[in-house]
């Protein structure tokens, strides 16, 4: 990339010295600033016009260049001095400009972290040809743009990545709409832009023609291919005739394939010509590279460096040619006729459509722009917002961006005309569960406990109440509700099952049987609790005691006498129905009768998940279907047998449909009150090992106590001993330990701090959540969504026996089932990664829980506050 020279403002006589002291910079680090030299205006001042659109605008003193009239580049930041070699600006110094100029307008893309202390700033994760990064950046900058017609975006650029910055903007140029085309685009904006520097130019088009081809991919599958054999047409000649070569296809920085023609194997035919690759059988997904090397003994050089994307591709043959590629030789030493050729094969099966291939709307793209801000949040405008009913994505953003009230509204308003709602609500309804401070979570997370006493009123559970709510939820999702996976819980993250002790399943003894009916019976039997054994109990002791009763003086006092057909109409009933399951049913159908559910109107009532009935109301329903056995004793009774319960439950057995419909329902109130219980407990886990892994605050702490106690164990002991990291268990050893006079270690390590400028307040702010989370197990976790999996695949199997329009309106709810399942399971995943990298930071045996050192960091943060709360008193 060039920025234009200026005749305006610019430096006078300072281009040797320029270069020599870009030379040492780059060389040492260090900072040569030009003393002597006048100091160049920030005013921008344009004054050379490019081509059409992209003309390019240059800033006097800062590298600054002009894509169109929304989306800027600027040359990578640092702290020292800008200098025009490398083309690298002072971060105060562009700040400076862009305040005075876009005020708060501005967005920035960045690749580094020398920013970090601006607001608008957003982090780049990794550069590289990557068609899901460009759609995340394209979608976030969209989103950006669109909330205000004078917003602008600005993208960092660093030396040797030019190639992957103008792929990236071109993909946003595409993406928002500001040339119809992708070759207008090239023409008006990207080659005015970035000329001369037009290195692997092809390989910038192509990916863009990827972009601009995804969105056409239809259904949800993909076919896979499978690149079997590569062809190198005219080898170029090396500096030897010694050489060997050989090809490796690698993917985000994992190599898949490696074939080398000094292994020895049957997969490599080389001649004068040519070198064949044969039996690869690399399966190869989304974006791959494929690198051609020269070995010379033990040295690998690169040749070239091709890269594509297979989900463009089908089987056949494809050529590229040399200005395809990277090139990593000089080109005289390749021949005109330099080609390769890629055969592929379909290999049948069927793969998702990835992200970029997806719409994203407004709101999901303010998500993205909140997950990849750089800096920290306002705690306070945070905190305002969602108490003022605003929802947890907005108020995330408005935080962020350090908007005051005037600007909040004004963002806010912005929002609902475009009809985004931005109320509380939306927590839920844009399926994120974005959760920035522990103190409101409780506030914005889904849903409490059901009251089982007050489960007849329909306004005590989220069940119930949040009828409209549902409703809006299972309208967001479209397609057909797919198959799930159980989530995989290793060895290494399962819990170890307590073993439970044997139950001892008791021989139960006969009863006695007296075959002569009695005249007389008592009015109702004691109810006692007979002991299973009674040996070795007083029991036992007293059973040769003789005792004599009184039978006559017994019938006078407590029998009355017996009726014979009450007798038997008790025998006709309990061959029907236990008594105590009829007992049970009883209840159950006395409430359904209040509530006005009966067999008659049950089945319109539950055609729509969308129905008043409750939790409990589903679960009288379920409880009235008899088991198999129970249906062949009703039919067989005789009708002037059953009673009222009997005959309710027949009637209910022959409604099939209400049957399953009640099953899913079930499902679906339980799912609902519980899902975003879960959802937020694994977004809390993720926000604090986040916190964790990236605390430099934390590092600080455990640095200064490694010192303290090497300064204890080496400096001032007889036994020297010096040690370069200790157990996370230790914290406990350094928190009790007292020294002269009963002296605590803790002012000591405060004073420490301070002394290097560290506020031990930092640490215990930015880890306030890890006490709330201390009891949190992953394995549970995981467990519930895996229960919550094998419902929804059962209860699906339900949903293809239902009417088409029952169907219809239930298929709704699993798709939005499905959809929060899958996200569920993608952030237990992360979240174990994120575990599995904290105890390796910690030097942890993979064996020990996340809920182990939690726990132990969070005892040690608690005496940490304490002890200063002590020292600052004193």
């Amino acid at each position: 990339m060039e920025k234009e020279v200026l005749t305006s403002g610019a430096r006078v006589n300072s281009g040797i010295l320029e270069k020599i002291q870009a030379l040492v910079k780059n060389s040492k680090g260090g900072d040569f600033r030009c003393v002597s030299a006048s100091r160049a205006s920030i005013e921008p001042k344009e004054t050379h016009k490019g081509k059409g659109n992209g003309s390019l605008g240059s800033v006097a003193s800062l590298n600054i260049w002009r894509v169109n009239h929304r989306v800027l580049v600027f040359g990578q930041c640092w702290d020292n001095s800008t200098e025009n070699i490398t083309r690298r600006n002072n971060t105060r110094e562009l700040t400076e400009f862009l305040r005075k100029n876009y005020k708060d307008r501005f967005m920035l893309w960045c690749l580094s972290e020398s920013l970090r202390e601006s607001q608008g700033v957003q982090r780049i994760p990794f550069l590289d040809f990557d068609l899901g990064l460009a759609y995340r950046v394209s979608c976030a900058v969209r989103c950006w743009l669109e909330f205000n017609p004078n917003n602008i975006a600005a993208f960092e650029i660093r030396n040797g990545d030019e190639d992957k910055v103008r792929f990236l903007v071109g993909c946003v140029l595409r993406h928002c709409g500001f040339v119809d085309r992708a070759e207008a685009m090239w023409e008006r904006c990207l080659e005015d832009a970035f000329v001369p520097e037009l290195h692997n130019v092809n390989t910038v088009k192509r990916y863009i023609r990827y972009f601009d081809s995804a969105s056409s991919l239809e259904g949800d599958m993909i076919h896979a291919v499978v690149l079997k054999q590569l062809i190198v047409t005219t080898i170029p000649h090396g500096s030897t005739e010694d050489f060997l070569i050989g090809m490796k296809v690698t993917r985000r920085g994992s190599e898949l394939c490696v074939i080398r023609e000094q292994d020895g194997n049957d997969k490599v035919y080389r001649d004068e010509d040519y070198a064949v690759f044969s039996g690869i059988d690399c399966d190869i997904s989304e974006d791959i590279q494929i690198h051609v090397c020269y070995y010379l003994g033990d040295t690998e050089r690169s040749v070239v460096l091709l890269r594509i994307n297979s989900l463009f591709y089908r089987q056949g043959l494809y050529r590229f040619a040399l200005d395809d590629m990277e090139c990593f030789l000089p080109r005289k030493m390749f021949d005109e006729e330099f080609t390769i050729d890629l055969v592929m094969v379909e290999s049948g099966k069927a793969v998702e459509k990835p992200s970029c291939t997806y719409k994203v709307d407004l709101l999901q793209g303010l998500r993205l722009l909140n997950e990849n801000f750089l800096g920290v949040p306002d705690r306070e405008i945070y905190e305002r917002l969602v108490s003022e009913g605003r929802s947890e994505i907005v108020a995330k953003f408005c935080a962020f961006m350090r908007y005051c009230g005037e600007k909040t509204r004004e963002f806010v308003g912005n929002l609902e005309a475009k009809g985004l709602k931005t109320c509380s609500f939306e927590v839920k309804a844009s399926k994120h569960m974005d959760t920035v401070f522990e103190s409101k979570k409780r506030e914005c997370s889904g849903s409490r406990k059901i009251d089982p006493e007050t489960n007849g009123d329909l306004g005590v559970s989220v069940s119930n109440c949040a009828l409209a709510d549902r409703k809006a939820l299972y309208s967001i999702e479209s397609g057909e509700p797919r198959p799930l996976e159980l989530i995989r819980l290793s060895a290494k993250i399962e819990r170890n099952e307590r073993t439970r002790p044997k139950k001892i399943v008791l021989k139960k003894r006969q009863a006695e049987k007296c075959d002569v009916v009695p005249a007389v019976v008592i009015k109702k039997p004691l109810h006692w609790i007979p002991l299973a054994r009674t040996e070795e109990t007083i029991f036992g002791e007293i059973s040769g005691i003789r005792a004599e009763i009184d039978y006559e003086r017994f019938e006078e006092m407590f029998c009355e006498s017996f009726s014979g057909e009450r007798t038997v109409s008790k025998e006709v009933r309990r061959s029907v129905i236990e008594d105590g399951r009829l007992f049970l049913v009883s209840l159950s159908l006395k409430h359904l009768e209040l509530r006005n559910i009966t067999p008659e109107n049950v089945y319109s009532m539950l055609k729509s998940p969308d129905n008043p009935l409750g939790l409990q109301d589903l679960l009288n329903i379920e409880k009235m279907y008899p088991d198999d056995e129970e249906v062949m004793s009703l039919i067989s009774a005789s009708p002037e047998s059953l009673g009222n319960v009997e005959k309710a439950m027949l009637a209910y057995s022959q409604l099939l449909d209400v049957r399953k419909i009640t099953e899913i329902l079930i499902f679906e109130r339980k799912f609902f009150d519980e899902v975003f219980q879960v959802e937020g407990a694994l977004s809390r886990l993720m926000d604090v090992c986040s916190r964790i892994l990236d605390s430099q605050s934390l590092r600080m702490v455990l640095r200064m106590i490694l010192e303290i106690g090497n300064t204890m164990n080496f400096r001032y002991s007889v036994n020297k001993k010096k040690v370069s990291g200790f157990k996370l268990s230790s914290l406990y050893v350094f928190s009790n330990y007292r020294g002269k006079n009963n002296t605590s270690l803790f002012p000591f390590l405060f004073q420490m701090l301070e002394s290097t400028g560290i506020k031990p307040e930092h640490l215990l702010e930015e880890l306030f959540s890890i006490h709330d989370l201390r009891n949190e197990e992953l394995p549970k976790i995981g467990e519930k969504i895996n229960y919550f999996i094998e419902m929804y695949t059962e209860k699906l199997g339900l949903l293809e026996l239902l009417e088409e329009d029952v169907r219809r309106e239930y298929a709704r709810f699993f798709r939005f089932a499905c959809s929060k399942l899958e996200e569920m399971g993608s952030s237990f995943k992360k979240c174990h990664l994120y575990s599995s990298m904290i105890k390796r930071k910690f030097g942890e045996d993979e064996a020990k829980t996340l809920k182990e050192i939690l726990a132990t960091l969070s005892d040690f943060l608690r005496g940490m506050e304490q002890q200063l709360e002590l020292h600052r008193r004193a």
